[in-house]
């Protein structure tokens, strides 16, 4: 994947080493999700059409309250993906490192 991306031009990355479980439940498709010296969360999402967005969002929503999930609004979301991106020692730099030196540096997430 770091290769792939390096490929489509993009030279920053952050490594996301997970754990993760998926189910489905009623049509929803759930993530619980680990990472590895973080923590964890979850995601819950369905395959939909761009006019059908905030109709299967309200049925995830529903689902989740079922469920007893508590789920975070986008501001909160935001700040779940920065403090995953912004975790110091986890950052690359394709122009200043290759591939090789990125899976030295992380051995065991490879």
């Amino acid at each position: 994947m770091t290769e792939f991306l390096n490929a489509l031009g993009f030279y920053y990355g952050a490594l996301q080493a997970t754990k993760t479980f998926l189910f489905k439940y009623k049509g929803v498709e759930f993530a619980l999700v680990r990472v590895l010296g973080w923590g964890n969360y979850f995601e819950a999402e369905v395959a939909t059409e761009s006019k059908f967005v905030n109709r299967d969002n309200q049925k995830i929503s529903l689902l989740c309250r079922e469920l007893g999930i508590k789920t975070i609004n986008h501001k909160d979301f935001i700040k779940l993906c920065e403090s995953l991106n912004k975790r110091p020692g986890f950052k690359f730099n394709f122009r200043k490192v290759n591939f090789l030196d990125i899976k030295k540096r992380f051995r065991k997430y490879f």
